[in-house]
């Protein structure tokens, strides 16, 4: 019991430190991802706001941070392709809006203890056309289904392979796309 009570005091402290909840909404994970807003935005800055953008810069005004946690395959030593990262609240038109107009996108995929897998950064305008092209598809197959139950729509890891211009890294180095594949059974 004495260390589960050290992780909750640790985690309060990083509360502190990063002046928000790091267990809600999994901004432990969007914090993970602060080195590479660095390096690829001029000027980036976190919101730390429950709503609005996760992220601004100079150069891309709105930026999402989305995660994924991938689950190792008993058969074979390689991740499932099945990870992907959500985009809730779908039912709503105002939130549809939003899905299609951040122009900026940085993921990361996790495996089942949290250890970073790869983060990927979605910024060149090409880029993010085929992202919007390819979530807007996702939003009409949504409307059409008229599920109650569902409000999300998922960007599948291979679907995210099909995005030109994007900048892939293994923790802090940058990596080729085959490299981040290679962990995957496609």
């Amino acid at each position: 019991m004495n260390d589960i009570q050290k992780v909750f005091q640790e985690m309060q402290r990083l509360n502190k430190v990063y002046n928000t909840n790091l267990w809600h909404n999994y901004k432990h994970r969007e914090v993970r991802c602060q080195h590479l807003g660095e390096l690829y935005f001029k000027n980036y800055t976190t919101d730390n706001k429950i709503t609005g953008p996760d992220a601004t810069s100079t150069s891309h005004k709105v930026i999402e941070i989305k995660s994924g946690a991938a689950k190792m395959l008993k058969s074979v030593p390689l991740y499932s392709a099945s990870v992907r990262v959500e985009f809730d609240k779908q039912n709503d038109v105002t939130q549809r809006k939003k899905t299609l107009n951040f122009d900026g996108l940085i993921t990361l995929f996790v495996d089942k203890s949290e250890e970073p897998i790869f983060y990927a950064v979605i910024k060149h305008p090409k880029a993010m056309k085929k992202l919007r092209e390819i979530l807007k598809q996702k939003q009409d197959e949504y409307l059409a289904l008229e599920d109650p139950y569902r409000d999300s729509i998922s960007l599948f890891l291979k679907e995210l392979f099909t995005i030109p211009y994007v900048i892939y890294h293994n923790g802090s180095r940058r990596v080729p796309k085959k490299q981040i594949k290679s962990k995957f059974k496609l």
